[in-house]
């Protein structure tokens, strides 16, 4: 995520340089977006992190087996890369950290972090979070 925009004089420069090291490059349009782009994109990751644990949690808690409803989020509206390589759930995903004793994750602290730096950006352009605040 890039503090430049496609038509930046850097930007081939850049995106070669990036190439090498990650699969997916993008020019974000000047300056700061591209924290504004990683921020956004953090915060709703963090969301949806949020929901399909409680949503698997109302299943589990009700009695029905975690791999089947895994298996109906994965094939209907739910469907998300969390649900589907990160589950919270441990056993779901092989290789997710929940069925790897937490390691590896993404800590809390730094989806607090984004959190707040999500917070923080929302004042500055004048909007709000209603699911960031709660």
């Amino acid at each position: 995520m890039l503090d430049a925009s496609e038509d930046d004089i850097n930007s081939p420069l850049l995106r070669q340089l990036l190439d090498m090291m990650g699969k997916s490059v993008y020019c974000c349009g000047g300056p700061s977006m591209g924290l504004v782009a990683k921020l956004s994109n953090n915060y709703c990751s963090g969301l949806i992190a949020i929901a399909t644990a409680e949503a698997m949690n109302i299943g589990i808690k009700s009695g029905i087996d975690p791999r089947v409803l895994a298996k109906i989020f994965c094939t209907s509206t739910a469907q998300s890369t969390i649900c589907d390589k990160w589950n919270p759930v441990p056993g779901i995903c092989p290789k997710a950290p929940s069925s790897n004793d937490y390691r590896g994750g993404f800590k809390v602290q730094l989806v607090k972090k984004d959190f707040g730096s999500a917070l923080d950006a929302v004042d500055e352009v004048g909007t709000k979070l209603l699911l960031g605040e709660a």
